[in-house]
């Protein structure tokens, strides 16, 4: 399968997701099961327009929050396009000096 990376700009909505599916009810960094949080772009979305009708697997990367990119399987409905996570380890990393969490995915 082929894959398209982008820049994903959105950090809160980014960070809060790898909480929910990598970190709650102590999955210590694991992807146990599909998750039921996703991604979810619009028909507003400059990725959506790209995205729709290609079979493709996503990579995201976000510079202020991920060492290299997080894998995505897409889901295209009617009018959105589900990005779910794909990426089977999350590793959570901190740095000393400015005390910010970044995470790496396998």
């Amino acid at each position: 399968m082929k894959n398209i990376k982008f820049e994903y700009d959105q950090t809160n909505e980014l960070k809060s997701l790898i909480e929910q599916v990598y970190f709650i009810d102590g999955d210590n960094g694991r992807l146990l099961d599909t998750p039921s949080d996703h991604l979810i772009l619009n028909q507003d979305n400059l990725y959506y327009q790209v995205l729709t009708g290609l079979d493709y697997g996503i990579k995201i990367r976000n510079n202020d929050l991920i060492e290299g990119s997080m894998n995505f399987n897409m889901i295209e409905n009617n009018d959105t396009i589900e990005l779910v996570p794909s990426s089977k380890y999350c590793v959570k990393t901190s740095d000393n000096k400015d005390k910010k969490e970044k995470y790496s995915f396998y």
